[in-house]
């Protein structure tokens, strides 16, 4: 589930599966950053970690930031070496580590916390414990967040037994504050994903989840501009030339407007797991866990 990322040819991948060890490690496979000469696919350094390496790591100042399934954030340098490692005692699932001025934000589970994390160094600026506010929560450790004009968007979920009910929320990137949150509604547990990301695009978030409605909702004020129902989704919309892209569990791809009407859509052999599409100067790359990878033309979806 981790996406490669490709620094001085050097490719970089995380390595893990979903499985717990215990309630506090996740991943019982092989976990470890992986570094591959991006011309030979040789394996130059391998960093084995206890838990999964499953969220995206970022790159800031000459080094690889990771945030893991067994409760660990750290830094490599391009060599593999560890810079510092911070033990915060709360697993990361799938939440990408953001940067932004120096600062990493993911969220992670039990207990589940959101964190602002200073990229050279290791040091917690500041985090925002859900589990003090939310009983019984999800998803949190899922969605990989986003951020625009000093707030950060994520999603969590609050389960019971059989069901959930996604919570979309923006907090201020300097302190941590609760700006928002908005109820997007239940729907039965589902196998992997609960909170995909939040798409932010010219002031206005763009959400989908397993609830299958995408909102669009504005930056600021949290104020609901319109919903879309789409069916369960797994992955976070992609803005291209004016349309918002989004493609349901089912392989079903929406194009809609900015305001929230349906251009196209069509189904495509690919059903999504959790991964973003790819969007290039010429084409939309959808990989599945089916094990179909199709390319369409930009011209599609127009």
């Amino acid at each position: 589930m981790t996406q490669p990322i490709v620094i001085n040819c050097i490719v970089i991948i995380g390595l893990g599966n979903d499985i717990f060890q215990n309630c506090h490690v996740r991943g019982t496979g092989d976990n470890a950053i992986l570094a591959l000469n991006a011309t030979t696919g040789k394996v130059l350094w391998e960093y084995k970690t206890l838990g999964e390496d499953m969220p995206t790591p970022t790159f800031y100042n000459g080094k690889i930031i990771e945030a893991n399934g067994n409760g660990q954030v750290f830094a490599l340098n391009l060599q593999g070496e560890v810079c510092w490692c911070k033990n915060i005692t709360s697993y990361d699932s799938m939440s990408s580590p953001l940067l932004v001025n120096g600062v990493v934000y993911f969220g992670s589970a039990n207990p589940y916390i959101f964190w602002a994390i200073n990229a050279t160094n290791g040091n917690i600026i500041w985090y925002v414990n859900f589990s003090s506010i939310y009983p019984s929560l999800g998803g949190l450790d899922d969605s990989s967040p986003a951020y625009c004009n000093g707030i950060i968007v994520s999603a969590c979920t609050i389960k019971t037994n059989v069901s959930i009910k996604e919570i979309l929320f923006a907090v201020n990137a300097t302190n941590g504050k609760i700006l928002w949150c908005i109820d997007e509604g239940c729907t039965k547990i589902p196998p992997n994903l609960e909170s995909p990301p939040p798409t932010i695009f010219n002031g206005v978030v763009y959400h989908d989840s397993p609830v299958g409605i995408l909102y669009a909702v504005n930056l600021t004020s949290g104020k609901i501009i319109w919903a879309f129902k789409t069916g369960f989704t797994v992955d976070n919309p992609e803005i291209y030339q004016g349309k918002i892209i989004i493609q349901n569990a089912s392989g079903y791809l929406f194009v809609l407007s900015y305001q929230g009407n349906l251009l196209k859509g069509f189904q495509t052999p690919v059903m999504p797991g959790p991964g973003n599409m790819l969007l290039t100067c010429n084409s939309l790359t959808l990989v599945g866990v089916n094990g179909i990878v199709d390319s369409l033309p930009l011209y599609c979806l127009t």
